[in-house]
């Protein structure tokens, strides 16, 4: 099962502890985003796809968004 979390405020180190403790939940792959107002992290279990087109978090092409 994949795992998303986060808060609203910014604190790298925080998050990366959070996604560390998840590990179990999605240990195939994980990605942080962080800005000044929120920190949001993802642990992803790779079962339907395989392929790095399902990597996570997802972003635009320019990583804007």
């Amino acid at each position: 099962m994949c795992e998303i979390n986060g808060f609203n405020w910014e604190d790298k180190d925080l998050i990366n502890k959070v996604n560390n403790s998840l590990k179990h939940r999605g240990p195939e792959g994980e990605g942080i985003y962080t800005n000044s107002l929120v920190s949001l992290g993802h642990r992803r279990l790779a079962v339907i796809d395989l392929s790095k087109k399902g990597k996570q978090p997802m972003s635009n092409e320019i990583r804007s968004i």
